[in-house]
């Protein structure tokens, strides 16, 4: 049989994992110059999405270390897909928000100015008597 440009005996080919032989009309996956059947290759590489439990196959995004469907790493609020390589996921109490609706879901309003105090505004959110103020509008009151 003919594979990567060899020529092999259908004996000669084995897995790499399970060193069973690959054999004729059998896919052969190649990893790191290594050969592998199609089970110990699905197990071995091929993750299952976090969200859904699906076999992750093609495009996959990880975040906090878990693997994810592009389609299936969404935002808790609105649901739309985070795009690839989106830095902007805040997590709340395990939930994962785009930085959108994160603003909306969590901002305050400032009793004095009454703009909104976004979690993301530098200087941050003093709490005085109940009331919300900008770190530099709680100066002036």
């Amino acid at each position: 049989m003919f594979f990567d440009g060899d020529c092999w005996h259908a004996k000669c080919l084995n897995c790499f994992s399970c060193k069973m032989g690959i054999g004729t009309g059998s896919v052969v996956f190649t990893h790191n110059e290594n050969h592998y059947c199609r089970k110990c290759h699905t197990a071995t590489f091929v993750k299952n999405c976090t969200s859904c439990d699906q076999l992750v196959h093609g495009q996959f995004q990880i975040y906090n270390g878990k693997t994810y469907h592009p389609e299936c790493l969404t935002c808790f609020r609105c649901e739309l897909p985070f795009p690839p390589g989106k830095d902007a996921i805040y997590n709340n109490e395990g939930k994962k928000y785009c930085k959108e609706c994160c603003t909306i879901e969590f901002e305050k309003s400032c009793h004095k100015c009454y703009n909104p105090i976004s979690p993301l505004d530098e200087g941050g959110l003093v709490v005085h008597k109940n009331r919300n103020f900008h770190n530099a509008c709680f100066g002036k009151v």
